[in-house]
């Protein structure tokens, strides 16, 4: 073979090799923070913190009928373990993350809200279609399912083998 032969099938070789690890690289999406809708798959209501309330610590947060509102946009770092996940700010003040501490109002004895964001572990959160907090090892879960209010109060449950804890 001559060498303008080779040379060319180096190149294709090595244009193949590009192509394919770039297909790789696309099939692996990288991890980064994004603003993202959390939505109940059961009633198909948003995860809302309160207007009135959003920017304050203990803020509520609730499910909502799904409006594209920025107190329904959650921020967080989507493929990762354990990350916060928090407002995007409000004109009244900073992000706040989503909390959970016990022995709240809330019925199950575990309040969700939202809180100066501080790195500790009941604002670690992992997402895989259920939204699990790492201090308390629950999940983000909504009472009446089915057909909650707007305005409906969410709290963390242990797992449960239904679709009230499905977010999508």
């Amino acid at each position: 073979m001559s060498t303008g032969v080779l040379r060319r099938r180096g190149i294709r070789w090595a244009v193949l090799a590009v192509v394919v690890a770039g297909l790789f690289a696309a099939a692996t999406p990288a991890q980064a923070w994004s603003g993202y809708s959390l939505q109940h798959w059961m009633s198909g209501k948003c995860l809302d913190a309160d207007r009135n309330t959003w920017y304050s610590n203990g803020g509520k947060v609730q499910v909502w009928d799904c409006n594209g509102s920025a107190n329904q946009q959650w921020w967080a770092n989507w493929g990762a373990d354990w990350t916060p996940i928090s407002t995007p700010g409000s004109p009244d003040g900073p992000s706040k993350c989503l909390d959970a501490w016990p022995n709240g109002s809330y019925t199950w004895g575990y309040k969700v809200s939202v809180w100066d964001c501080n790195g500790q572990t009941q604002q670690g959160w992992q997402y895989t279609y259920r939204v699990q907090n790492q201090r308390f090892g629950l999940y983000l879960d909504v009472p009446y399912g089915w057909d909650p209010a707007n305005g409906q109060d969410v709290g963390l449950l242990t797992w449960q083998d239904n679709t009230s804890q499905i977010w999508s």
